[in-house]
């Protein structure tokens, strides 16, 4: 009963519903090569972040590993049980993001860099 379908909204709409939210979650995908960037707007929203991991090497894990708050949830149905018993620990713990510049930490990744990089060239 804590699950709303709200249906489609405008980023910014996305936004601010995000903002009042307890925990963010990624779908992850099955293609190594693809990272979506909403996991940097989660990120930058400091909110605690669940993303589940298809494949061995999902595209994200890198980056969550470096987030302070984040739940790799193993698909592989061989560790479903674990995984399920882990991510309720996870969420009844009420874990809080840790209070840092994320920006420095993931700085290759903001549209600074970027305008960085065009300066320079």
């Amino acid at each position: 009963g804590q699950i709303k379908y709200i249906g489609e909204l405008s980023h910014e709409q996305a936004l601010e519903k995000i903002s009042t939210v307890d925990f963010v979650l990624n779908i992850g995908n099955s293609n190594p090569n693809t990272v979506p960037s909403k996991i940097f707007e989660y990120i930058n929203l400091r909110k605690p972040i669940i993303a589940t991991l298809p494949i061995s090497n999902e595209p994200c894990i890198p980056y969550l590993k470096k987030y302070s708050t984040a739940f790799l949830f193993d698909e592989n149905p061989q560790n479903f049980n674990t995984e399920v018993a882990r991510l309720k620990d996870f969420i009844l713990s009420k874990p809080k993001v840790a209070d840092i510049d994320y920006s420095k930490i993931y700085y290759l990744n903001t549209p600074q860099a970027f305008v960085d990089l065009i300066k320079q060239l």
